[in-house]
């Protein structure tokens, strides 16, 4: 009987087929409103589905789209809709239709719920119905259930019932085609679908184009389970044809105990409990079958004790355990067959036999790409090459799988198209598909796009210039004549959403991890950059490979973590070709264990506009650097504060340029030698060379105690042309450690060599904007006229002697200003001002800067200009707000007020001399740029005197 059963259901299929268009119908549409309604007719048709299976008996009931319920809000949840025999339900009509091939299941979902009170979304599953659907006792061959979606079934206590939740079948014969079952849960086995024979008859179930997914169960099966009857005599038969198994719960979507199972061109993907579970006395064949990314402990595929499977043309890889795992029997023999088929995981065995009884497990793999390679005939251990498109598991063009297989008795693959194709049959369930050119597109993938299948070159061009030649558009699933296909620009958002988000600007996603599993894969040509928005994000962030992170600012999107329990403490890790930009990287609060803010290893990171801060945590290191693949790596234009190092270098090159070391507790650089290397091969890092100033050096340290830079290895370490905070060379040499490796510091741009520079910004009090040039702005220091540079719109005053400075700000049609500045020696101090435009052309108006206009402080008059020599005092003249000065170390970008400097509740923070951040990323940084360009020219002339004596 188990062998005829296939030829029996064919049968059975064209039957029913035959006999539709005479069969007596009955008709249910949830909208009808007639009060004589019998059902005989569309405009007459019963409002609800139970009315017409209590008059049926034969024949076939068309259900319009609509949602039914067993019972109606507060019902009985025993109640279900009992299929009767001999009869054909059909779902997915509109209403009217006089064909049954004219409906669309797809568009007029038809939902058998047992959603009986319509709460399931608020998470009230307890009061649904047992089971929604039920057949028993029903062996016509005529019986079918086709084109419902079946959820909601929710077999929980008080209710004994515990299995089959969405449909249970008991004694009976049903084809099921075209049907949804979703968010249906089992107490015990069979989430939606429950399946045993009866003490007579095997049930016999067909599965034809059906899906399942969100199913659960705290049994087996969450999708189904078929079992024989209590004695164990009648085996049921299930064959399951085009179906998706999908995202369904803990344990397994299919398992059987002896039970009969036939599988095709069917789909096992990204469930969380295995794929299938030949639990029992099972009796498998699998053929054109796909088994991909499923979790679990015991296998994608259990093929238990005194079973025998076999798969043909199947593909099991990818999976998050072992691919097929075999248990057999102390006495009786587990037999599995694999031929012409792949099986492959990078991270877990292929095939594993239980061991206390391998001695009765009997395996046999063909003409298979299989990991590790095994025994038999054609076997290749060579990885599958897989297209990055779903469905999974389809062969790339440069895959071996493709003419892999010299015979095979399956002529078509898992989408219909036939084999071979080519020269010889493909492994895997996919047949390639022919490839007439032989560039390595297949004709049919070139004919969908606009390429010449004839043309060889072709596939290798990149028709949209996005950085992916065709063949890689081939691989990704993507359009090669669209450069937005795929997208190169994904967002993160503490408003977006992982469940729903798309990754797009209109819909980010919520987490940084969720984002960085989910981009496309980078590559050189071809990098992703992550825009991060404003918040905390408290998790850690794993790079992948050429993947930009871009933050909203310093102190606007924040990176933060730290967890007691991890063996390893670090907050940032790094991969080959990644950036990291505009964000600040700390930890919750201090700890004292050693953590890393930043983890470089053997790869490199771009890091640029950042603030990395330890929170004064006693082993905390702001960057962690080892090995000479991380050498192309930089660390620009941020600042690295309160931690125990600011850099940590292990044989790596990485170039540390333009960035502020502030209150580091131990060191800002430590150098440290690589074990068993020579001193010619060990790299070190590049704090600045003379020869390469416009992207090298002029980092400023600023801390108190602890050493500038400490080379314990034998090779130098450049280090020319920084700002060491101190006055002279001894002081210099007393914090620059030379043990055994030298660090070469001059010339340097000490206080002692370099004087100091004050930067004016002019805005329109108003609109926050420069002043029009055509306003003839200008900006004097001591009656001396500053140098305009055109790119960042500042006045610069190079050279200044250490002193008190009185800045006059003038421009036509504004209201002239004044401030008072003091420079220290070596200082760079920086300054906005303000002008507001004349009454007569604006309104009243009167002469205001901006502290005085927004009354933050108190602004110095003439003539109580502090003497030379000493700051101004606290409340006499101090600067704050909008004008304040900006201390050394602050011109970076993103920066904000500083603490206790806020100009009141429910204002915007401001920085960048200012503005609005999120209008001002760009300016900090140019603001930098342009004062160390100004510093080069007292550096060359401090330079030319050292080197003169």
């Amino acid at each position: 009987m188990r062998h005829s059963f296939s030829t029996i259901a064919l049968a059975w299929g064209c039957f029913v087929m035959a006999c539709a268009a005479n069969a007596s119908i009955l008709y249910v549409d949830a909208t009808s409103g007639s009060e004589g309604a019998d059902g005989s007719s569309w405009e007459t048709a019963y409002p609800d589905l139970q009315s017409a299976l209590a008059v049926s008996n034969t024949g076939e009931i068309w259900v319009a789209a609509g949602k039914y319920r067993p019972a109606s809000s507060g019902g009985d949840r025993s109640l279900s809709f009992v299929l009767p025999d001999n009869v054909a339900l059909y779902g997915g009509f509109i209403g009217g239709e006089t064909d049954r091939a004219a409906r669309d299941p797809e568009v007029n979902q038809t939902i058998l719920s047992g959603d009986l009170n319509g709460d399931d979304e608020s998470g009230n599953t307890l009061d649904n119905s047992n089971r929604v659907v039920k057949l028993a006792n029903s062996l016509s061959e005529t019986n079918r259930l086709d084109g419902f979606i079946i959820e909601g079934g929710q077999t929980a206590p008080p209710s004994t019932v515990l299995t089959g939740a969405g449909l249970y079948i008991e004694n009976a014969r049903l084809a099921i085609a075209n049907c949804t079952f979703r968010d249906n849960f089992a107490s015990n086995n069979g989430g939606a679908v429950y399946v045993t024979s009866g003490a007579i008859e095997a049930s016999q179930i067909v599965f034809q184009k059906c899906s399942f997914s969100r199913n659960g169960s705290q049994g087996l099966g969450t999708a189904i389970f078929a079992t024989p009857n209590s004695a164990g005599t009648q085996y049921p038969s299930l064959v399951i044809e085009d179906c998706l198994f999908q995202g369904n719960g803990f344990l397994y979507p299919v398992s059987a105990n002896s039970t009969v199972i036939t599988l095709r061109r069917s789909y096992f993907t990204d469930n969380e409990g295995g794929a299938l579970s030949a639990n029992d006395r099972v009796t498998l064949t699998a053929e054109n079958c796909v088994f991909m990314r499923n979790g679990g402990m015991n296998g994608a595929v259990y093929v238990g004790t005194r079973s025998q499977a076999e798969f043909r043309q199947c593909t099991l890889a990818e999976n998050y355990t072992k691919e097929l795992y075999v248990v057999a029997d102390t006495y009786l023999v587990t037999r599995l067959s694999i031929t012409n088929s792949i099986v492959w995981n990078d991270y877990y065995p292929a095939i594993e036999v239980y061991t206390p009884t391998a001695a009765n497990a009997e395996v046999s793999v063909t003409r298979t790409l299989i990991l590790g390679g095994y025994a038999g005939e054609g076997n290749m251990d060579m990885a599958p090459r897989f297209r990055l498109a779903d469905p999974p598991g389809q062969p790339n063009w440069d895959s071996p799988s493709i003419d892999f297989c010299a015979e095979s008795s399956i002529t078509e693959d898992i989408e219909g198209q036939p084999r071979p194709q080519n020269d010889a049959f493909d492994a895997g369930a996919y047949e390639f598909g022919e490839d007439t050119d032989g560039g390595g597109l297949p004709d049919a993938y070139e004919d969908d796009w606009d390429l010449n299948p004839a043309l060889t070159e072709d596939d290798g061009m990149d028709a949209d210039d996005d950085g992916l030649d065709n063949l890689e558009e081939y691989r990704r699933g993507t359009n090669p004549q669209d450069d937005t296909s795929p997208p190169s620009e994904f967002y993160v958002n503490q408003n977006g959403s992982d469940e729903t988000g798309s990754g797009s600007s209109a819909s980010p996603w919520k987490t940084i991890a969720f984002a960085m599993a989910h981009l496309p894969e980078a590559m050189p040509t071809f990098p992703v950059t992550l825009y991060v928005g404003a918040g905390t994000y408290d998790e850690h962030l794993v790079f992948r490979p050429y993947v930009r992170l871009e933050g909203a600012g310093v102190g606007l999107t924040v990176l933060r973590h730290f967890d007691i329990t991890e063996d390893d403490h670090y907050v940032v890790k790094s991969d080959v070709g990644t950036s990291l930009s505009n964000c600040t990287v700390t930890l919750p609060s201090p700890v004292s264990v050693t953590v890393d803010l930043l983890r470089i290893t053997d790869t490199d990171l771009s890091v640029s506009f950042c603030e990395l801060d330890g929170l004064n945590s006693p082993y905390a290191i702001a960057a962690f650097i080892t090995g000479p693949q991380s050498s192309p790596s930089v660390i620009r234009d941020s600042t690295l504060r309160r931690v125990e190092y600011g850099i940590y270098a292990v044989d790596s090159g990485v170039n540390i340029t333009r960035n502020l070391f502030e209150d580091i507790l131990e060191g800002a650089v430590f150098v440290r030698a690589p074990e068993g290397k020579a001193e010619s091969e060990v790299e070190t890092p590049l704090l600045g060379n003379g020869d390469r100033i416009e992207d090298t050096g002029f980092n400023l340290f600023r801390m108190s105690t602890g050493f500038f830079v400490n080379n314990t290895s034998a090779a130098l370490t450049l280090a020319e042309f920084n700002d060491w905070g101190v006055y002279t060379e001894e002081e210099i040499g007393d914090r620059v450690l030379n043990a055994p490796g030298d660090v070469d510091y001059t010339p340097y741009m000490g206080k002692a060599l370099v004087k100091g520079m004050i930067a004016v910004e002019l805005l329109e009090a108003v609109s926050r904007q420069n002043i029009p040039l055509s306003a003839s702005p200008a900006v004097q220091m001591n009656f001396v006229s500053g140098l305009y540079d055109e790119v960042s719109g500042l006045f610069l005053f190079a050279n200044l002697d250490a002193g008190s400075y009185t800045c006059r700000a003038s421009a036509t049609g504004y209201v002239p200003g004044t401030r008072f500045i003091y420079l220290a020696a070596g200082k760079i101090e920086s300054l906005t001002m303000a002008l507001e435009k004349n009454a007569e052309d604006e309104g009243e108006g009167e002469t205001a800067t901006e502290g005085e206009a927004e009354n933050e402080g108190e602004t110095h008059t003439e003539g109580e200009m502090p003497q030379e020599g000493e700051a101004p005092v606290e409340g006499e003249g101090e600067l704050t707000g909008e004008g304040e000065i900006i201390a050394e170390g602050e011109l970076f970008e993103g920066e904000g007020q500083r603490e206790g400097e806020g100009e009141g509740e429910g204002e915007e923070e401001k920085g960048c001399f200012g503005r609005d951040k999120s209008k001002c990323i760009a300016p900090a940084g140019t603001i930098r740029r342009v004062l160390n360009e100004w510093l080069l020219l007292g550096v060359a002339f401090a330079s030319f005197l050292l080197l003169r004596d």
